[in-house]
């Protein structure tokens, strides 16, 4: 067998589907960048190790050959160009690159984040609603380019305007790698005589107010997405997003699980044994439900689509009632009276009578 576990390497098992063990590669490289470890060998060791191991394992035929004849069987693994192409992809990602190609450096605000708590009651209806969020805008006065009205703005020395600088890296391969100019902040100019209003940052706090209009049945976690509600970055470039993050509000009546509701419900003795109606509360409202005769204590009702609607397909969950007969914590006399003669017949005695 292999002396080679390229399923450990890549940090999967042997039964991985090809897009976990693609997934997992991935992330290994994006852990391994040389952008994080320069000059440490055994990262780069590691590096080589995960490349040769998705060589393998990404490719269906080799992968069988493995699988059958260890790592005898695929010969010897290397950088090819399909694998090349896949590292440069990912890598991409985080503004580097293989071969010297240079990317322009593309600026963006921060995300901003709002918890926003919804009652069970909102959830199972939809939510329409205004929010007022504090973000940077675009200043007005100098719109985003951070310079006094009127005055100049030259071009960085040190990048010739790009904004970034290409460097290299020396490994077991040269990697060519873009990294943001220190001189302008990857800016690509620089400012003589900044601008009053936002002292050259190119932006300002403002007050925006947000139209929500979230749909029945969403949950506790879930995050929904403004574009281009967050922050605009220092002097240009494309603003970040804001990430409503839903809160679930306790509630004391109502329990919630998954689409279905749990209420719990007190009812007397005499009602249980003769049967009754009632009104039971609702995220819907009140529903008129009827209790048989012979109701016994721990009995579930079940109110179909009386839940929380699936916020996906639209289906409603249900209402699960629990009914608990309660008892009396005082009795007056005559009360005590009847029960105890109620305990004379057969189905008032318990067993041990």
């Amino acid at each position: 067998m292999s002396k080679k576990d390229y399923y450990a390497i890549l940090g999967v098992s042997p039964s991985a589907t090809a897009q976990e063990i693609k997934k997992a590669y991935r992330k290994k490289v994006l852990e391994l960048h040389p952008d994080q470890h320069k000059g440490d060998k055994a990262i780069e060791e590691k590096f080589k190790q995960v490349t040769n191991a998705y060589d393998v394992l990404g490719n269906p035929e080799k992968r069988a050959n493995y699988d059958r004849f260890g790592d005898q069987g695929v010969g010897a693994a290397g950088f090819s160009q399909s694998k090349m192409n896949d590292i440069n992809e990912i890598l991409r990602n985080f503004g580097m690159d293989f071969g010297g190609r240079q990317q322009t450096y593309q600026k963006k605000g921060e995300d901003l984040r709002v918890t926003l708590a919804l009652s069970l009651e909102e959830i199972a209806k939809g939510v329409k609603r205004k929010i007022k969020i504090k973000r940077y805008d675009t200043c007005k006065s100098c719109t985003g380019n951070g310079a006094h009205q009127g005055t100049a703005i030259e071009t960085c020395s040190a990048c010739n305007g790009s904004g970034v600088i290409n460097r290299s890296q020396r490994g077991f391969m040269q990697i060519f790698f873009n990294t943001a100019c220190d001189s302008c902040q990857g800016q690509g100019k620089k400012i003589k005589h900044h601008c009053t209003r936002c002292h050259g940052q190119g932006r300002e706090k403002i007050e925006d107010v947000i139209d929500l209009n979230l749909p029945p049945g969403t949950r506790e976690g879930v995050v929904y997405l403004s574009p281009g509600k967050g922050n605009v970055p220092i002097r240009g470039g494309g603003p970040g997003d804001l990430r409503i993050i839903i809160r679930e509000e306790p509630y004391k009546l109502f329990r919630r699980e998954e689409n279905d509701i749990h209420y719990h419900y007190p009812i007397t003795f005499p009602d249980a044994a003769l049967g009754t109606k009632m009104h039971i509360p609702t995220l819907h409202g009140p529903v008129k439900v009827t209790v048989p005769p012979h109701t016994q204590s721990e009995t579930i009702l079940r109110l179909r689509n009386k839940g929380i609607p699936n916020m996906d397909t639209g289906a409603h969950g249900d209402q699960i009632v629990h009914l608990h007969i309660t008892m009396p914590k005082k009795l007056s006399k005559e009360e005590t009276s009847l029960i105890k003669k109620l305990k004379e017949h057969k189905a008032f005695q318990s067993k041990e009578d």
